[in-house]
């Protein structure tokens, strides 16, 4: 039967719509030669081998003339928890009767419950998304994946009236189908805003230009709802936000090739803007909230330079629309604070952030998400600058006001996880940073599925940390996963592709895959180079020490701009001082070896006299001067060097860490000679 099919093969929600598909394909030619079942159930459903489901027990079923009436019945044998409201009164029995059955079939499929047993005595279908909520223990499919096309279907199907469900199986199979198919479905409302988002997911990855239309469509609609509710003369205001719709359709059409007919991403917006600037000239509010809309779209689709340029704007139509002190003020800095930090520039989104946090710190519950996000920019600063009590503070205190407004999940809840992970990661407390990010990448697969962007950020930060915890294999296999959500997500150079290939990229070099990690490596430096992104130095350090290690020629000049870039973003963490001296061991190489060895002496002496001094990078520094130390005369203080770096990793990394079994190996060798 069913249930057997499904206990075999563990078959995911896709699966198992698509063979419901199928079973009410062989309903629906039952249908059209006038035969009723009058008892779909489970186990009268056989699967076969190839996954094709076959209809058994018709010795119940009824014929009905062509006008769908009943015209011979024979005993009115049924099960209950799958029959239909008519069947149980003893009513006309008619396709729709059929179709109830398949609804609970449906139901069954999606959660793992009988929906007998939510079954209501005034008639109202209890949604599958509400009803694995509910029972968790026992649903089959999580209800972000049931919440909105899937639960219409089924309540459809299951509505009390005959004639408020499908007219057959056939309409049934269509809706599923087009559901399948990335459609709009015929149960849900036939909304403008609704199609759009359908196609938004079929045409994901067409264009930039359709996906920045979308979002301006998405907001033309929103201002025609908000329009919708004021006086008659706000009436011109929403024909204007229609034909600011239609204008973008018109430049976005994916599918238009003709020749010169459809606009170049960048054309389409500024074309947007402009028609922002234009035709709401006298709603500045709306101007506001549609700029804000597009502004955060781009940075989603990795343009952060643009979307500095619409957030500027928006702040200083803010400023002068708002009263001083007023926290929309804030909440405009807050987004202008994001993309200032995504296109590189730290001071300036640290001035605002800082701002933006202060206006909102005491603006009450409509403003406590943009406070959120004010903290966790200056958190994501503090980390980058080395300052991780002040990211881990922040972090914590974020958490405990999203715990007070979304409770213990929540996707953004999954995203405050990742951030406490990438504390405990710069504190190199891998093996707890791990764990927290596992626990933010299971809460969001739990949410919404496998595929989210979310977890693009969020398993990056997993894989960084396996790496480092000493789990390579599984970092490599998480990370190249996220390289490939990235690629399909994301603009072809958007910064957060090159801080995934930079984790990829150091993954691989722990594993000795040194030609894929220099690609890596090159690329994610290609990548945060043309988006000014504050952690290329870390990346080109890490490439430029690989090279070096490989004896590539080319390590001298990466490392030398190491040191620049680093030293331009202040360098914290001991990343500058490592960097000092992996270039000083290349200058040696390249036969200046006295300057080579005294910048690397003086970057030790930096590092250790310093607050990193217990870093792992101490570790690495004490390597590189041990390996420049070749004279015989040397050999005694070169053994230290290695030693001391030993306990260093020993202590961070553990006995299992690569970093950690190569050095023993070292060690061992050095002494047994």
């Amino acid at each position: 039967g069913l249930h057997d099919w499904i206990k075999r093969t563990h078959a995911n929600a896709r699966t198992r719509l698509h063979l419901f598909l199928r079973l009410c394909r062989a309903v629906a030619y039952a249908h059209q030669r006038l035969i009723v079942h009058r008892d779909l159930k489970p186990s009268n459903v056989l699967v076969r081998a190839d996954g094709t489901p076959c209809l058994l027990d018709f010795g119940i079923a009824k014929l009905v003339d062509a006008n769908g009436a009943e015209e011979a019945t024979e005993h009115r044998f049924l099960t209950r928890a799958y029959a239909a409201p008519e069947q149980l009164n003893g009513g006309v029995l008619t396709t729709a009767t059929d179709v109830f059955a398949l609804g609970a079939v449906m139901f069954e499929l999606l959660t793992g419950l009988r929906y007998s047993s939510l079954r209501r005595d005034d008639g109202t279908v209890t949604r599958p998304s509400t009803a694995v909520q509910r029972d968790v223990s026992t649903a089959r499919t999580n209800a972000a994946q049931l919440r909105g096309d899937l639960d219409a279907i089924v309540l459809r199907a299951l509505a009390a009236e005959p004639q408020r469900r499908y007219a057959g199986a056939e309409a049934l199979a269509d809706d599923v189908e087009r559901f399948l198919d990335g459609r709009p479905v015929m149960a849900r409302p036939d909304g403008a805003l609704y199609r759009i988002g359908k196609f938004a997911r079929r045409n994901r990855f067409a264009s930039v230009a359709a996906t920045i239309a979308v979002l301006a469509m998405i907001v033309g609609t929103g201002v025609s709802l908000w329009q919708a509710q004021r006086a008659e003369h706000m009436a011109d205001r929403a024909e204007r936000s229609n034909e600011f719709l239609i204008g973008l359709l018109a430049d976005a059409n994916p599918f238009d090739d003709h020749p010169g007919r459809r606009a170049p991403p960048d054309r389409l917006l500024d074309n947007a803007i402009a028609r922002i600037e234009r035709d709401f000239t006298d709603a500045p509010e709306v101007q506001i909230e549609m700029r804000q809309l597009i502004q955060q779209a781009l940075v989603r689709i990795g343009d952060p330079r643009r979307a500095r340029v619409l957030a500027q704007r928006n702040v200083d139509a803010v400023r002068a629309f708002y009263a001083v002190g007023a926290p929309e003020i804030g909440v405009a800095l807050a987004n202008l604070g994001l993309d200032e930090e995504q296109a590189g520039d730290a001071s300036a989104a640290l001035a605002t952030y800082t701002e933006a946090e202060r206006l909102l710190r005491n603006a009450g519950s409509s403003f406590v998400r943009d406070h959120i996000s004010s903290m966790t920019g200056l958190a994501k600063l503090a980390n980058a600058a080395g300052n991780n009590a002040d990211a881990l503070r922040l972090h914590e205190a974020v958490l405990r006001e999203r715990h007070i407004i979304d409770g213990a999940e929540s996707q953004d809840v999954a995203m405050d996880l990742m951030n406490l992970a990438a504390d405990a990661f710069y504190a190199e407390h891998y093996a707890e940073s791990e764990a927290i990010a596992a626990h933010a990448h299971a809460m969001l697969v739990k949410l919404v599925g496998t595929e989210h962007a979310r977890l693009i950020y969020v398993d990056n930060m997993l894989g960084l940390a396996q790496a480092n915890a000493g789990h390579v294999s599984e970092s490599i296999a998480t990370l190249t996963a996220v390289e490939r959500r990235a690629r399909t997500t994301l603009k072809p150079d958007a910064p957060m592709l090159g801080s995934v290939l930079g984790s990829l990229g150091h993954a691989r070099s722990l594993n000795h895959e040194v030609e894929g990690a220099l690609a890596a490596l090159t690329e994610s430096r290609r990548i945060l180079e043309l988006n000014k992104q504050s952690m290329r130095g870390r990346v080109t350090m890490r490439l430029g020490m690989l090279q070096l290690a490989e004896h590539r020629p080319e390590a001298l000049a990466t490392l030398e701009a190491s040191v620049a870039e680093l030293r331009e973003v202040g360098g914290g963490g001991g990343f500058l001082e490592c960097a000092q001296a992996a270039y000083g061991v290349a200058l040696a190489r390249a036969g200046k070896a006295e300057v080579g060895e005294k910048l690397v002496r003086s970057a030790r002496n930096d590092l250790r006299s310093g607050k990193d001094g217990a870093s792992s990078r101490a570790g690495d520094v004490d390597l590189l001067l041990a390996d420049l130390l070749q004279r015989p005369d040397q050999a005694d203080e070169a053994l230290a060097l290695r030693q001391e770096a030993f306990g260093i990793y020993q202590r961070i990394f553990g006995m299992d860490h690569p970093h950690t079994r190569a050095l023993a190996a070292t060690i061992s060798r050095s002494t047994d000679t």
